[in-house]
């Protein structure tokens, strides 16, 4: 995997807004105006994103930008939710969008389908339609 100025440009702008948040969780000491729907659909689209982490090594930045972008949204979580004063200022009902249930679901079963049939039409050909093996982390990507 090369390195290039727009990956580089890109990740640190990922990088600055994340600690931008986080800066302004810990100095504002409040969540309002904060989804914590948002940051759990972001930290769900990282895990199943990079599952390569666990079975391929392509550089320590890759390895490390991961690892810190997995853990960083994770702790924004975790201060919304159990970090006083943070967690008794978020709004449970301005953040009341049902995304298990028209983003979360209905994206699995989406990428479960494009990618069995991705898989399969490119493995065998059109002429075998079927759907004969899983491969996890191919359709967690595909997922994310």
């Amino acid at each position: 995997m090369s390195m290039n100025i727009f990956r580089l440009t890109g990740d640190m702008c990922h990088l600055l807004s994340i600690l931008i948040l986080l800066r302004r969780l810990h100095v504002a000491k409040n969540a309002e105006g904060i989804s914590l729907r948002t940051q759990e659909l972001f930290v769900m689209v990282s895990l199943t994103r990079y599952t390569d982490l666990l079975t391929t090594f392509y550089s320590y930045y890759n390895s490390l930008m991961k690892i810190f972008f997995i853990t960083s949204v994770s702790y924004t979580i975790y201060l919304i939710r159990r970090r006083e004063p943070i967690c008794s200022t978020y709004d449970r009902q301005q953040d009341n969008f049902p995304h298990w249930k028209f983003l979360v679901a209905p994206s699995a079963v989406v990428a479960t389908v494009i990618f069995l049939i991705e898989y399969n039409t490119r493995r065998y050909g059109w002429e075998s339609l079927t759907f004969h093996l899983f491969d996890v982390q191919g359709i967690l990507w595909t997922f994310s």
